[in-house]
């Protein structure tokens, strides 16, 4: 069986990579830079899971109709995807009705049906590739955090938060500087940049020499099957 997950950025496609090793066994096998940074991944023989990262919520829908395209395309089932999950940051109210009517739109492309994807719940979606044949995909929106705004960078410090009550005072006083420290919006002009902002000032605390590479080590290092949060918003990852 062939999987894809595809999200915006090279934080979201690096945790996202770690919680798969940890929890669920998948092993990296390789990177590949065409058509988008994608790291592969093997478990078992027949298994592969790609992590695709876009570069950006604007591409998501790009990445997902290269996938489609390509499975449109192949004749054989190992090449087609069955199983696609698109992970995107719950920054706007209305993200989940809108993302999922674009990516349904996507679908309808093939599928010649209309499809409107919901949020956290599987939709099986059957379509004709290049050569007559039935294709099913199963797709999986998921839209993070789901009850509330934020980014899956917001979801991560919550999650450690709510494991450890010190670093939760760090991070409750990196977020309090963070929305007070540019009032004029002179270089945190986006809820995004904001986003990031409180993320990297946190890991600024916990790793000030070596940033990137200790901040590499605490990701790789999360005990991720001890947070709640994170095995609960992730549940439906153990299907791929």
């Amino acid at each position: 069986m062939k999987s894809a997950i595809v999200c915006e950025g090279g934080t979201d496609q690096t945790l996202i990579q770690y919680y798969m090793e940890k929890v669920h066994q998948w092993n990296y096998l390789k990177a590949s830079q065409k058509p988008f940074f994608t790291k592969v991944f093997k478990r078992e023989e027949s298994e592969i899971l790609e992590i695709v990262e876009t570069g950006g919520v604007s591409k998501i829908a790009q990445g997902f109709q290269k996938l489609l395209d390509i499975t449109y395309k192949s004749i054989s089932i190992q090449d087609q995807y069955q199983r696609i999950v698109l992970i995107t940051d719950h920054d706007e109210a209305s993200t989940i009705s809108d993302f999922g009517g674009v990516l349904g739109g996507v679908l309808e492309k093939y599928s010649h049906c209309k499809v409107q994807l919901e949020n956290n719940c599987w939709t099986s979606v059957e379509f004709s590739n290049i050569i007559g044949e039935i294709t099913k995909i199963d797709i999986l929106l998921l839209v993070i955090p789901f009850e509330e705004k934020g980014a899956l960078e917001t979801f991560l410090l919550n999650a450690v938060g709510e494991k450890n009550s010190y670093d939760k005072k760090i991070i409750d006083d990196c977020s309090n500087f963070v929305e007070n420290i540019d009032p004029d919006k002179n270089y945190l002009k986006k809820r995004r940049h904001i986003t990031k902002a409180k993320f990297d000032v946190y890991f600024s605390i916990r790793t000030p020499m070596e940033q990137f590479k200790e901040r590499r080590n605490i990701l790789r290092d999360v005990k991720w099957e001890e947070y709640v949060m994170i095995q609960e918003t992730f549940q439906e990852l153990e299907k791929l």
